[in-house]
C-alpha cells in the first residue's frame, strides 16, 4: 500500500515512474533491492513502513545499505509511513525538488 501510494504521488507531480524492486549488486553479493530508482537521474527512494526498521540492527542494515548505494552515484532519499500517509505535500514537494536538482525537466 504504502508504495502504491508513492507512485500516485509522483504521478501527481508528474514525475516519470520510477523503476521499482530494482536490486543492485557488487559481484554477486547483492547490496540492495530498492524500492523506487529514478534510473536516468540516479535517485532511489525507499518508503519505510512502520515495521522491520527500528531495532538497532535493522537501522545498522539500513545504515550500511544507504552507504553503499551512496558509493555507486545514487542520492538516496527515504520516506516514512508517516510521510506518505500523512503529510503528502511534504513527500510531493520535497520530491519534486530533488528530481528538478538532478536535472528532472518536466514536459506537458
Amino acid at each position: 500500500m504504502l508504495e502504491r501510494l508513492f507512485l500516485e504521488l509522483m504521478s501527481e507531480i508528474g514525475a516519470p515512474r520510477p523503476t521499482t524492486q530494482r536490486v543492485h549488486r557488487d559481484g554477486d553479493r547483492t547490496i540492495a533491492r530498492v524500492d523506487f530508482e529514478f534510473d536516468d537521474l540516479g535517485i532511489v527512494v525507499e518508503v519505510s513502513g512502520r515495521v522491520g526498521h527500528s531495532t538497532p540492527a535493522e537501522r545498522a542494515r539500513d545504515a550500511q545499505r544507504r552507504n553503499e548505494l551512496q558509493d555507486i552515484g545514487r542520492r538516496v532519499y527515504e520516506y516514512t509511513w508517516e510521510d506518505v500517509t500523512r503529510r503528502p505535500a511534504f513527500v510531493r514537494d520535497t520530491m519534486r525538488e530533488r528530481l528538478v536538482a538532478a536535472g528532472w525537466v518536466r514536459t506537458g
